[in-house]
């Protein structure tokens, strides 16, 4: 990309992408990866979003001093020294930063937002911004948040209340408005995620609608983010309450197993419920009416009538067929005993 004037710049010295070379090349690694990717931390593969992270943890009035997860990156600075060297090399028409954790900066930080711009104090800038329909966010950002090892509420319950409603993951106006009034300048793109996959994808989407002139590049062999499956939400759930972390590990990646392994599980889970379903609808029709004013169309979501269908494969059915995937899974190793006594014996209230 770099030659035709595009700049994705690297969070580190690019020394480092040349160490990994050979040391894969010598066979001198330690993880047994055959893969650039395998080699850098979390912070290295995700540059961008580390970024924004060191931006959120330096205006703490603590600082945490290491991002959970994501590792101790170079700071800030730092990282915003290393694109300005990269800029002055290369002279690029167009830098490109890419990371949802900049969508953090608009609830309470929007100083961030000017922080960052006034590293490009000549650019042109263009804000892209893809929003999924919430009742699908939602459930795709609990997996997440359960793969994360937090503790959370069902679903079917009251998980909505207390973990999404007041959020930029349900509030949509609350994520953009700060950057709305922050850049009144800059372009603002912002669509629909059925909208982009159904222009071929993220990655080509962002190439067409920004004009860069570039051929989007070949899929990737391999799944960055494995997701949990619907159907062992209730069972990672229950096991980040109940079991020691060492287990807890245990049972994320036993769960991970079987999506990896293609273990056919039931799709189409309903997990919210008819009555969490109608309370966001609800809930969220202000916040798509400002959706449509800002973007200029009728319905951001052509299909937002969809939140409110059930879906097909009830939650308790989904969870009991997942129990055994994974007890067939664990039956030969003497390591997942504890693990298959909790899940044998793991009781769930199905009560909406």
């Amino acid at each position: 990309m770099v030659k035709r004037g595009i700049l994705y710049p690297l969070a580190y010295e690019p020394t480092i992408l040349d160490n990994c070379r050979a040391a894969i090349d010598s066979g001198a690694t330690s993880t047994g990866t055959s893969t650039i990717h395998g080699l850098l931390p979390i912070w290295m593969r995700e540059p961008h979003n580390a970024l924004a992270y060191e931006m959120l943890d330096e205006a703490r009035d603590v600082p945490l001093g290491r991002i959970p997860y994501h590792g101790k990156a170079v700071g800030s600075e730092g990282i915003f020294r290393f694109i300005k060297q990269q800029q002055e090399e290369h002279s690029p028409k167009t830098t490109i930063l890419c990371g949802e954790v900049f969508s953090n900066f608009s609830p309470n930080r929007s100083d961030l937002i000017q922080r960052l711009s006034n590293h490009f104090p000549d650019h042109e800038v263009t804000i892209n911004c893809t929003l999924r329909r919430p009742d699908e966010y939602i459930v795709s950002w609990y997996g997440q948040r359960l793969k994360f090892g937090h503790r959370l509420k069902p679903l079917r319950k009251r998980a909505l209340q207390s973990h999404f409603f007041r959020t930029i993951h349900f509030n949509y106006k609350l994520l953009l408005s700060s950057w709305l009034s922050e850049l009144p300048d800059a372009n603002f793109q912002i669509n629909s995620y059925k909208s982009v996959l159904n222009s071929g994808g993220a990655i080509s989407h962002f190439i067409k609608q920004n004009d860069l002139g570039i051929a989007a590049p070949k899929e990737r062999n391999y799944q960055a983010n494995i997701s949990i499956p619907h159907s062992c939400y209730e069972i990672l759930r229950r096991g980040n309450h109940d079991l020691s972390e060492p287990n807890r590990i245990k049972l994320k990646r036993a769960i991970l197993q079987l999506e990896k392994a293609s273990i056919s599980l039931p799709s189409n889970v309903e997990l919210l419920g008819p009555k969490n379903r109608g309370m966001l609808f609800s809930r969220f029709q202000h916040i798509h009416d400002y959706l449509c004013e800002i973007t200029g169309k009728d319905s951001f979501f052509a299909d937002i009538d969809e939140a409110l269908e059930i879906q097909e494969t009830p939650e308790q059915l989904a969870d009991q067929t997942a129990k055994t995937a994974l007890l067939g899974q664990m039956k030969h190793s003497y390591k997942s005993k504890e693990l298959r006594t909790f899940i044998q014996n793991l009781q769930s209230d199905w009560n909406i």
